[in-house]
């Protein structure tokens, strides 16, 4: 399938590619874009189609080679794993600025697709793999990405491992505020959408529906969060939630 006709496949249909402004991007400072310049920087935006994905919309199939890869502008992508025949398991999340598909050929381990209307930066991958052996800057900044996403991986699995239920809860908020990717920056109060339900926050973290909504409470009554209408939170208190995720405010980057 060439690469026109994938992307035709999550494009709304009344709507032409949103024009590409990396000097205006919100996350450029803190996505691949941002840590190359020069001609990389210029032949990468050259490359680059922002499109539009509605929540549920689906990027990339697990087992299959994705013929994009590309850059969360905003919004929250989920990466989902097929354990057996109808059974799916959330393995992890991407939210602005981060990078996401398989640069180099190979099948996909899971599947990406949109958990929030998400917005996207994408290339098309043959494409991309070529400049990254063009310019070594980019080749760089794409093995630090590929780093940083090892470390989130680490993340997401002492998440799901030796963690209570409190603290697994409480790392789950944290880890999808993407209080990590602020550096622990006071963001106390600022709002997000919850993409998930609280049965799927269970499913996710191997807890009961029941023990979620009691930890839910008890982050609410302790005033870490605040619960907002139509499924949002607000980190009321950043250091208390990361003090019930077990974390250590200090270390948390």
């Amino acid at each position: 399938m060439t690469i026109a006709a994938r992307l035709d496949q999550f494009r709304n249909v009344d709507s032409a590619p949103l024009p590409v402004d990396c000097h205006s991007c919100p996350v450029r400072q803190s996505a691949l874009c941002g840590a190359i310049g020069g001609a990389a920087a210029q032949a990468l935006s050259g490359l680059a189609q922002r499109e539009r994905i509605a929540v549920a919309g689906n990027l990339s199939c697990q087992d299959e080679p994705s013929p994009v890869v590309g850059v969360v502008r905003s919004g929250l992508v989920q990466l989902t794993a097929r354990r057996r025949e109808n059974e799916e398991q959330i393995v992890g999340v991407a939210r602005g600025g981060e990078f996401i598909g398989r640069p180099f050929g190979g099948a996909m381990p899971y599947a990406i697709s949109a958990a929030t209307d998400a917005e996207l930066c994408l290339f098309p991958r043959d494409a991309f793999d070529g400049l990254a052996v063009r310019f070594p800057d980019l080749g760089h900044a794409l093995l630090t990405l590929s780093l940083d996403e090892l470390e989130r991986t680490r993340r997401w699995l002492g998440m799901l491992g030796k963690k209570t239920s409190a603290q697994k809860v409480a790392a789950f908020l944290a880890e999808i505020a993407g209080l990590r990717s602020r550096n622990g920056e006071a963001i106390d109060a600022v709002p997000f959408e919850l993409p998930f339900t609280r049965q799927q926050i269970a499913d996710i973290l191997g807890l009961t529906l029941e023990t979620v909504s009691r930890q839910f409470t008890v982050l609410r009554t302790t005033r870490a969060i605040r619960l907002l209408p139509n499924r949002r939170v607000a980190i009321a208190d950043v250091p208390t939630l990361l003090a019930l995720a077990g974390e250590n405010p200090q270390s948390w980057h």
